[in-house]
């Protein structure tokens, strides 16, 4: 059963910084981190639990050619993504955004 993935708007906000990023750098680039990113998200959709267990109750999906990390919650309902985490900053950043756990006005895939 594939899950509905969602975001919160930090993660989001990630997602477009560096999409933005490289598209500064060169736009066949961010296009080719889009499909990456979507990639992992519809991975992660269609099988949450094939990653182990990462920081605080979290999982996460490795990109292979970007250094990020698309860090998430396996929720009973969803699949609540909270960081793109990228390799450079310090790991377990985000993980006072676990709190709110405030949606996205946009979801990702469903």
């Amino acid at each position: 059963m594939t899950k509905r993935v969602e975001f919160l708007p930090a993660a989001l906000e990630e997602v477009e910084e560096g999409a933005a990023w490289y598209r500064e750098r060169d736009p066949r680039v961010s296009k080719a981190f889009a499909a990456e990113v979507d990639w992992a998200i519809g991975l992660v959709a269609e099988s949450p639990r094939r990653w182990p267990a990462y920081h605080h109750g979290t999982h996460r999906v490795l990109l292979e050619k970007y250094p990020y990390s698309l860090v998430y919650r396996d929720e009973p309902d969803r699949v609540l993504v909270v960081a793109m985490a990228h390799f450079k900053k310090k790991p377990g950043y985000w993980h006072q955004r676990l709190k709110s756990g405030k949606r996205s006005p946009t979801s990702g895939r469903s």
